[in-house]
């Protein structure tokens, strides 16, 4: 039998089965939702609950570990079904749905980060993978879905949640070295600053473009008399 590696420190693999299970019942609700047949909501399914875990096995060198154990691509099956014949009265579930996300979140950006950390990787890789691993399934779900993804666009923390998680999972990892007791204090972090994000409405903005400021002070700056 082969052993699976899942990076989850301390924590039993169903943690890791569940994370997959939220991730891939996001993506199924997404495509269900805009009409997507059933080839599409099983892709967008197993995309986004495998997606981190994938890209996290590559930039390891690690090979598919995932691929390994077939209960993650049934956790995403699983999660497709239900997606696809209930998508409608999931939807009636949006917060019930935002926090299991976050509680992805979480679990996520600390199982990267560990794994990274667990791979002889410095702690700035460590933090690159840990956010990596968890924004990597919902960036994957919208480019699939035709949308330009929300990861990348400006709106609800999504990335500094995931970024922060990974910070916090390498801090404390470096401080105590316990990985059980850092991986729960990451996972209710992010959880609720996913939520409180939302429920306050916290946005990133769009990106400054200060090139004409800073000419417009150049030439003020020139045209000054020389004393």
């Amino acid at each position: 039998m082969v052993e699976v590696y899942t990076g989850a420190t301390g924590l039993p693999n169903w943690t890791i089965y569940l994370a997959v299970v939220i991730s891939g019942l996001a993506g199924a609700t997404y495509a269900a939702r805009r009409g997507f047949d059933v080839i599409g909501v099983l892709t967008l399914s197993v995309t986004t609950g495998l997606g981190g875990l994938l890209i996290r096995d590559i930039l390891l060198a690690r090979g598919p570990i995932v691929l390994r154990d077939s209960t993650f691509i049934w956790m995403a099956v699983v999660a497709a079904v239900l997606g696809f014949f209930f998508a409608g009265y999931i939807a009636r579930f949006d917060r019930v749905l935002l926090a299991m996300e976050a509680l992805a979140m979480g679990l996520l950006a600390s199982v990267g980060a560990d794994s990274a950390l667990r791979a002889g990787l410095g702690t700035l890789s460590a933090i690159v993978v840990g956010t990596i691993v968890a924004t990597a399934g919902s960036l994957l779900r919208d480019i699939l879905g035709g949308d330009a993804p929300q990861l990348l666009r400006p709106g609800v923390f999504l990335g500094v949640i995931a970024l922060s998680g990974s910070i916090l999972y390498v801090l404390l990892e470096s401080l105590i070295s316990e990985p059980l007791i850092s991986q729960i204090v990451v996972i209710a972090l992010v959880f609720a600053g996913r939520l409180l994000a939302v429920r306050l409405d916290l946005e990133t903005r769009p990106a400054a473009d200060l090139s004409d400021r800073v000419w417009s002070c150049w030439d003020r700056r020139k045209g000054q008399p020389h004393e």
